[in-house]
């Protein structure tokens, strides 16, 4: 059978309440102080692989190492604070995976769902994504080291395309892409594949969206091009495949439920069962794959905890056991090289200088609006001389700077992570909303997420500052567009009282596409300082080659989307 990105391990349990309080020490400790309810009631299934083998017994503090448990006296805290800490694990070791099983539990749909859309809100996706890759490398420390904690250094670039141009896209890069049989013990109903505008049908799930499809897709490249949805069982898993002496890469793939084709293997699922029409429909759930995101996770010592009682960080090597993980093992390794490189430049512009043919842009775009300002005063005056007022027939591009918009957040104690300053995950979905805010008002209809750009974080974030967002459109082609959002705390510091200190923290990029057929209002620089940001965003959109979901330029769309 063909595999997943990231299969389920062999040997793999689905965990319970008590076990999932473990599993996942920052999206649970998080999760409960937004949300009500356990993970069961709220339509949430955990999955992972129990760590099995030889292990050696690791002191968190003092790193007293034994192959039983430790039984001596601890110099640093008195009594050893034991844990299985390895020396090296496969990429398996650290395997969890959450189900969203939104055609079951409407609390979880009302939870994620968009305005009265049937898509998913992106930003609280992102938000649990940045918690889950921070559980994911505890589970490969094998818990945290005690005065220790694990915070987001960056996010590789993600996309939620759809399952087809995933296929294609996973398929340049060599890496298997097809879906799998979902375990029975994890998987939820079977739900429909996609959306048709304007369709009267509901789907199959209940949800009454009134623009889902009931033809299941036999294949990925069948699947319509849509956003991620509601209408749709989400599962999400991870996994460390690349470690450093202290930085990990995870690797997370998300995945949307699509209903097995029609009339195969029906049989073999129902002899499997015992003729059960429900349990065969679990096993014959399928995976397709949607989105894959890399997340550089850091150990670090904790800002609260005393010196004293802080232990040595030790990130487990990732050995890994298949081709397949050998190959993001490479890959990773070679990221992790390039983002060294990067943070070692101490240049004030970051990338390349431009090229030739991006000088040439630049010269084309000048010409432009200086042929567009001559012509506005060659109106100007005729309408004077005249007394008739003559309207440009053609819009003019959007100064840059005139589509910039802003907000203020309060960091609160809720939204702290392990080391007590704010999760990057929550800076994510503000960030994320803020621009698909600003695409909107530029675009004056609505838009969806197309992909994340590379983020870096550079400062961490304490609680009580005040943060400052400020987002604009750098770049348009069609109908997608580039958003920056650059993220500044605003503190006051112990030896300037008076004052608030300002500092960036972040800087995000978002691709966002509008929905309709019709193109987008371009955007032209108007200093030099954003003339190098257009060059750049119009590199990067060359070289990431995203297109507008097909669904979103239908007719009818803006409908669907205002509910």
């Amino acid at each position: 059978m063909r595999q997943n990105v990231i299969p389920v391990p062999v040997g793999s349990k689905v965990a319970d309440e008590r076990t999932t309080e473990q599993l996942l020490p920052f999206t649970y400790t998080i999760s409960a102080f937004r949300r009500s309810g356990s993970f069961g009631s709220r339509g949430l299934t955990v999955q992972y692989k129990q760590q099995v083998g030889n292990v050696t017994f690791t002191c968190k503090a003092c790193q007293s190492v034994s192959a039983q448990a430790l039984s001596t006296h601890c110099p640093i805290l008195g009594e050893h604070q034991a844990a299985p800490y390895p020396a090296s694990r496969p990429p398996s070791d650290s395997y969890i995976s959450i189900t969203y099983s939104f055609t079951s539990n409407e609390s979880l749909r009302d939870q994620y769902q968009r305005f009265s859309s049937p898509f998913l809100r992106v930003g609280l996706l992102l938000e649990d994504l940045d918690s889950f890759a921070a559980d994911v490398a505890s589970r490969h420390l094998g818990g945290l080291p005690h005065g220790m904690t694990v915070v987001t250094a960056a996010i590789e670039r993600v996309a939620f395309t759809s399952a087809g141009s995933q296929a294609k896209l996973l398929q340049r890069q060599s890496i298997v892409t097809a879906v799998t049989a979902v375990p029975a013990a994890a998987s939820g109903k079977s739900s429909t594949a996609g959306f048709v505008a304007g369709s009267n049908d509901t789907c199959s799930s209940g949800c009454a969206c009134n623009v889902c499809s009931s033809s299941p897709a036999a294949e990925l490249s069948n699947i319509p091009d849509m956003p991620l949805s509601i209408c749709n069982d989400l599962h999400v898993a991870g996994q460390v495949c690349w470690a450093g002496r202290s930085s990990m890469e995870v690797l997370l793939e998300l995945s949307t439920a699509t209903p097995p084709p029609k009339g195969k293997a029906t049989g073999a699922a129902n002899s499997n069962t015992g003729g059960s029409s429900q349990q065969a429909a679990e096993l014959q759930m399928r995976w397709a794959p949607r989105a894959l995101a890399h997340f550089v996770m850091v150990l670090r010592p904790r800002q609260d905890a005393p010196l004293s009682t802080v232990g040595l960080g030790h990130v487990p090597k990732v050995v890994p056991s298949t081709a397949q993980e050998q190959q993001h093992y490479d890959t990773a390794a070679e990221r992790a090289d390039m983002y060294r490189a990067k943070r070692a430049n101490k240049s004030v512009l970051s990338g390349q200088q431009p090229t030739p043919d991006e000088v040439s842009l630049l010269y084309h775009l000048a010409e432009e609006q200086l042929l567009r300002q001559t012509q506005q005063r060659e109106e100007h005056e005729r309408s004077s001389t005249s007394g008739m007022v003559h309207r440009p027939v053609t819009l003019t591009p959007v100064p840059i700077s005139q589509t910039e918009q802003s907000h203020l957040a309060i960091m609160h104690r809720q939204d702290r992570n392990n080391a007590n300053n704010i999760f990057g995950g929550h800076l994510l979905r503000l960030a994320a909303e803020l621009a698909y805010s600003t695409a909107v008002l530029h675009a004056g209809r609505h838009c969806e997420a197309v992909a994340l750009g590379d983020v870096t974080f550079r400062q961490p974030v304490p609680i009580g500052c005040v943060l400052e967002f400020k987002a604009k459109v750098v770049y348009t082609s069609g109908n997608l567009m580039r958003v920056t959002v650059v993220a500044t705390k605003h503190q006051q510091l112990l030896e300037r009282p008076l004052e608030l200190h300002a500092s960036v923290t972040n800087d995000f990029t978002f691709v966002l596409a509008a929905v309709g057929s019709y193109s987008l209002r371009a955007v032209a620089p108007n200093s030099l300082r954003e003339a190098l940001q257009y060059v750049a965003a119009h590199r990067q959109h060359l070289a990431d080659g995203y297109q507008a979901p097909e669904l979103l330029q239908q007719q009818g769309m803006e409908h669907v989307l205002v509910g």
